[in-house]
C-alpha cells in the first residue's frame, strides 16, 4: 500500500509542474504576444461521444496586414461565440498562426484543470501515506 500513495503522490506533483508550465505559458501570452481584434467566421465541428463540439474560427488582422484564421482550442456543446462577433486574441508576432482567443477559458482553464488534478492525486497520496504511518503508532 506504501507504493500506491507513493505513485499518487508523485502523480500529483507532475501534474502540478504541468500546471505550472501551463500557467507560466498563459502568463507569457497575456504578457508578451500582441493583441489584435478579431472577428468569428465559423465553426469546426466535430463529434465525441456521440455529441457534437464545436470550435470557433476567428480571422484577424497581423502586423503587416496579412489576415489569419485561427481555430480555438476550447470547443463545446453550443456556439460559445456566434458568426460575426468580435473577440480579442493574441498572437506571436513571429508566428500568428499560432495565437488564440485571449479568454480565461482558453487562458487559465487548461491549468486549472491540471492543478485540480494533481491536488486530488496528491491529497490521496497523502492521505495513504498518513494512514499507514499513523496505523504504525
Amino acid at each position: 500500500m506504501f507504493m500506491v500513495g507513493v505513485v499518487f503522490s508523485l502523480i500529483g506533483l507532475v501534474c502540478l509542474f504541468f500546471s505550472f508550465c501551463l500557467f507560466r505559458g498563459a502568463f507569457r501570452k497575456r504578457n508578451g504576444w500582441k493583441s489584435a481584434p478579431g472577428i468569428v467566421v465559423g465553426y469546426v465541428e466535430s463529434i465525441r461521444d456521440g455529441q457534437r463540439h464545436y470550435r470557433s474560427q476567428v480571422q484577424f488582422t497581423a502586423k503587416g496586414g496579412n489576415p489569419v484564421v485561427i481555430t480555438s482550442n476550447i470547443g463545446s456543446n453550443t456556439h460559445l461565440n456566434r458568426i460575426g462577433d468580435q473577440v480579442k486574441v493574441l498572437y506571436d508576432l513571429n508566428n500568428p498562426a499560432q495565437g488564440v482567443i485571449k479568454s480565461f477559458s482558453t487562458l487559465y482553464m487548461p491549468g486549472i484543470v491540471l492543478a485540480f488534478i494533481a491536488v486530488c492525486f496528491s491529497g490521496v497520496g497523502g492521505h495513504i501515506l498518513y494512514s499507514l504511518d499513523s496505523s504504525k503508532m
